[in-house]
């Protein structure tokens, strides 16, 4: 029962990041409401998980650490680096639905995840004009990647 409760709410995480996919795509933002989406769909998972016996408070806590260390930091090495370069390298929209997507992944797959999305990124980057790129298609990548490895 635990591995279709996991089935069905990976596939309704992959939903939410098309919709937030299409939205960067098209306005090159990513609404709020689709991050807090995401992360009320992890706790729906995780509670779910707890009913059924497959987890415990502490595997809770260790998704909600480890997603606050990584947005976290993420987040600091976005501003040092834009500071230090002087040019724009991610939006908050972006450093959030990471944050929100590494509940589910866990620290390390979420470094995986992040990895494969800035490779992925590249070749967006390589196809667009110089106005920059959407970042949640290479967000949706990345965590298909890391989920995958």
């Amino acid at each position: 029962m635990g591995a279709l409760v996991t089935a069905v709410a990976f596939l309704a995480l992959f939903a939410l990041l098309m919709a937030a996919s299409a939205t960067d795509i098209r306005s090159r933002t990513i609404p709020n409401r689709l991050v807090l989406a995401v992360a009320a769909l992890w706790l729906l998972w995780r509670c779910a998980y707890l009913a059924l016996g497959c987890a415990q408070l502490s595997d809770i806590a260790g998704d909600v650490l480890g997603a606050l260390l990584f947005g976290g930091g993420l987040l600091v090495f976005v501003l040092v680096s834009e500071r230090m370069s002087g040019h724009f390298m991610m939006g908050g929209g972006d450093v959030k639905l990471l944050a929100a997507v590494s509940l589910f992944l866990g620290l390390r797959l979420a470094l995986v995840a992040l990895l494969a999305a800035c490779a992925v990124s590249l070749v967006f980057a390589a196809a667009r004009s110089k106005r920059g790129i959407p970042f949640a298609p290479c967000i949706m990548c990345g965590t298909l990647v890391a989920l995958l490895v």
